[in-house]
Parts: C-alpha cells; sequence; structure tokens
C-alpha cells in the first residue's frame, strides 16, 4: 500500500503505490494482477475465453467521449442493481471524476477508487476480461466499441467482492454508496408511511428535491425473475436507475433506465404514446425516440410498478464527518429490546455544542463474497434524564431492517436535562459483526462529536 490520507479532510483512502505496480510490469508486456486471476475471478464454469483488451479492440480507451448512461450494457451477469447505480452516477459524471484513479491502456493497468467499510480503497485491476462471441462477456460499452470503462469498473468491484459471482444480486442504494461513499437508503413503496407519502404528495416533493440537490435515485421492481417482462415492459424482480425527476404543465414524470440498454415501459409517456408526447412536451425535456432503454413514466405509474425506491444522498464539502468503529462481540452482542442482554449493547457517547441538524448513520460490515450474510440492525439516540440512563427515547432509524446501513435524520440540541446516547444494534442477541458509526453535519469541525462510552 502506499499510505492511508484523507478524502477532503473526511474519509480516509487506501492509496496504492502505482509506480510500484508499473515497475513489476516487463519491458513492452502487460500488467497481470496477481491476486484477482480467471480461477479466482469467475468461479462458476463457463464458455468464457479470457482475453486482454488489445486481442478484440483496436484501440482500448477507458474513456472515449465522455460518460454517459446510455455507455453502459448489461451481459451476462446478474449485476442490474450495480450498473444501475454507475448509470446514476453517469447522469452526474463529475461523481466518477475520483473513480478512475490511473488508466496505462498500453500497459493494461488500471486503479479504481471505491468505497467500503468506511474507507475509500484503491484497487487494481489488469486489461484481462471473460469474453464470448469478440466482446466482454459480462458489462460493456454499448456506444463507443473501443471505450472501456465500463468493464473495468465492473471487473474492480468484483474484485473487491472476490469474484464475478459475487456481485450478482443487489441493492441499488448500495452500489451508489460504494460509487461516491454517499448515505444510502431503501424505502419500500408498498410501506404504510410510503403511501401515506405518495397519497399527501411529499414522496414526489422529497424525489424532486434530492435530485435537484445532487443526490441520486434508483428504483427495483416487484419480484420476479429478470426473464419475466411484465405487458407493460417492466421486467420483473429488476434494478432501474432514475435519472430525472420534472414537473411539466401539471404532469409529474420520471425518467427512468433499464440497465439492459433495451425493453422500456410500453404505458403513458413511453416511446408508444405519441398522444401524450405533444411537440411542447417533447420540447421541454429534450424528449427523443430510441430503443436504448430510457424512458419517461408517470409518477402515479411508478409508484404502481416499482416496489423500492433507492437514495443515496452525496454530500458535499459544505458538510462535516466524524466516524468511530464498534462492533457486537460476544456479550456486546445484546440484540434488540426484546432480549435482556440489550443494555450489553455498545453504547456511544453524542456530544453537541448547539442546535445542530444530524445525519447519523450505522454502517455494518458487508458480508458480500463471505459465507455470512447481513444482519436485522437499527441505530437509536437516547436522552439522559435525571441522572438515570437511557429512560428517554429520543430517535431511531426506524424498524430492524437487512440493510448495510440505516440512518437517523434529526435536530439535536445540548441541553441541561443530560447528554445523548447512541446504541447500535443487531435484532437477534448473539449476532457478531464490525461496524462503523458515522455523523454528518453542517458546521464547524468541532460541532459534533460521537465516541465510545466512558473514553472521554
Amino acid at each position: 500500500p502506499g499510505g492511508t490520507e484523507r478524502k477532503d479532510g473526511k474519509v480516509p483512502i487506501q492509496k496504492l503505490n502505482i509506480e510500484e505496480l508499473l515497475r513489476s510490469v516487463p519491458p513492452g508486456g502487460h500488467y497481470t494482477d496477481p491476486d484477482f486471476t480467471p480461477g479466482k475471478a469467475l468461479a462458476k464454469k463457463g464458455t468464457h475465453k479470457w482475453q486482454r483488451l488489445p486481442d478484440f479492440l483496436s484501440k482500448p480507451q477507458l474513456i472515449e467521449k465522455g460518460i454517459l448512461p446510455d455507455d453502459i450494457g448489461q451481459g451476462e451477469l446478474g449485476d442490474c442493481w450495480f450498473l444501475s447505480a454507475m448509470a446514476c452516477c453517469a447522469a452526474m459524471p463529475k461523481l466518477l471524476d475520483g473513480v478512475f484513479v490511473h488508466a496505462d491502456e498500453g500497459k493494461g493497468l488500471y486503479v479504481v477508487r471505491l468505497y467500503k467499510n468506511g474507507v475509500f480503497r484503491d484497487v487494481a485491476v489488469d486489461d484481462l476480461l471473460p469474453t464470448k462471441y469478440g466482446g466482454p462477456s459480462f458489462a460493456r460499452s454499448r456506444t463507443c466499441k473501443n471505450e472501456v470503462w465500463v468493464s473495468i469498473l465492473e471487473k474492480a468491484y468484483a474484485k473487491v467482492h472476490g469474484s464475478y459471482d459475487a456481485i450478482e444480486g443487489g441493492h441499488v442504494s448500495d452500489g451508489l454508496c460504494d460509487l461516491t461513499g454517499g448515505i444510502g437508503e431503501a424505502m419500500r413503496l408498498e410501506a404504510a408511511a410510503s403511501k401515506q407519502a405518495i397519497n399527501d404528495g411529499s414522496l414526489w416533493a422529497k424525489m424532486k428535491q434530492l435530485m435537484e440537490d445532487g443526490h441520486m435515485l434508483g428504483s427495483g421492481s416487484h419480484a420476479g425473475s429478470d426473464t419475466d417482462i411484465s405487458t407493460n415492459g417492466i421486467v420483473q424482480g429488476h434494478a432501474y436507475s432514475i435519472l430525472r425527476a420534472e414537473e411539466v404543465d401539471g404532469n409529474r414524470l420520471l425518467q427512468l433506465r433499464n440497465p439492459w440498454g433495451d425493453t422500456e415501459w410500453k404505458g403513458r409517456w413511453s416511446d408508444k404514446d405519441t398522444k401524450s408526447w405533444t411537440q411542447r412536451m417533447q420540447a421541454k425535456l429534450e424528449y427523443k425516440d430510441a430503443n436504448d432503454g430510457t424512458f419517461w413514466m408517470a409518477f402515479e405509474d411508478f409508484v404502481n410498478h416499482y416496489s423500492t425506491l433507492y437514495i443515496c444522498r452525496v454530500l458535499g464539502d459544505s458538510w462535516q464527518r466524524c466516524s468511530v468503529a464498534g462492533s457486537w462481540r460476544g456479550k456486546t452482542a445484546g440484540g434488540c429490546p426484546n432480549f435482556p442482554t440489550f443494555s450489553k449493547n455498545p453504547v456511544f457517547r453524542l456530544d453537541m455544542k448547539k442546535r445542530i441538524r444530524l445525519l447519523l448513520v450505522l454502517e455494518q460490515r458487508d458480508m458480500r463474497g463471505t459465507d455470512s450474510e447481513l444482519f436485522c440492525v437499527a441505530v437509536a439516540i437516547y436522552r439522559e434524564r435525571g441522572g438515570g440512563r437511557q429512560v428517554n427515547h429520543f430517535a431511531s432509524s426506524g424498524r430492524y431492517v437487512n440493510r448495510r446501513s440505516v440512518c437517523i435524520e434529526a435536530e439535536v440540541e445540548p441541553g441541561s436535562e443530560g447528554p445523548h446516547h447512541v446504541i447500535a444494534t443487531t435484532f437477534d442477541a448473539g449476532e457478531e459483526n464490525d461496524f462503523t458509526l458515522v455523523a454528518y453535519w453542517r458546521g464547524d469541525p468541532g460541532d459534533v462529536a460521537v465516541y465510545p462510552e466512558g473514553s472521554a
């Protein structure tokens, strides 16, 4: 490793020594990754032929004509969730500026920066890809034959998790977080609170505001095999990017993208709906009729045809950040309040100098690529009162959910009643894993502190 640095003074970066990697390349040769060989990268047997990029491309280039959502084409791998996250970022290419750290097409060395378990990690990959029929078996560029950023990013993500097989199936919000270091959230659109927000208009307002603020959205269709396609063109059990949210002439419209690059919505506001697409609406939304997997649909249809809304908040330099690591081990794996061991869970002190809007995120260590699975987790803030701890429940992330991260958004302020405490728990007692608590706020760096109880 080349050492650990800070990104914008906030998130640690585990850097690689690129010069050392380049020195390992023989004269006139190509870089070969000793840690991610074809045998490790692809455990499933198949008819793939491993080839270097120059073996099937005339002039490989990382990026040829800029980064665009339409570049992304899904291959045989079931990682539509990650490709949808890539497409969301590609719609705001600045978000990917820091992802591609180094590219040497001549030597076949690429370095990609990804966020995992509280840090940004530099990941080196070579240009050896599984191929079929003269092209990549998995993700590839649809628009420029010699452009390779899609395939390289997918390979780096597979390496982080141990294999290509390990990245089949997932949540768009997790992919977005790993690409940006943002805060992930998943909303079940069929939940009672979501239905209320749909009916009163607050969900639409939230989605529109999130996108205007530079955050990212994705969606998941109702459960099913991705070989199942509804009569309206929605692929079941599939992940989609949400590229735009616009309200024009009273119409609440979303632009979505299928990472396949085809198979589109056929209902209202689809390419087939010539009645709705007046010349005025076409001009307002820069509409084009193309079989490219990108389509428009009404918000009212969206909430009926999709089951999950994925959110990733990308916080800029105006936000401060502090974090603390913890773990559930042995006695400290106390479980939820249903268990008598609940009080044994790790407890953290939360201090603030003034009234402040706080985002508090619990990130459990990602188990993708291992034999273990994520636990159902939650995090809560308690307010000490009258000299007794945890007698006043202040705020929580809500019900326990099987997600990599959960979040509390709350107004907190110091007061005479006593300090705030944070408890992070799994649902069942005895579930062991590592985690990170991360606090975000706008203000001065010293306005908020989170630390283990008794360590101050």
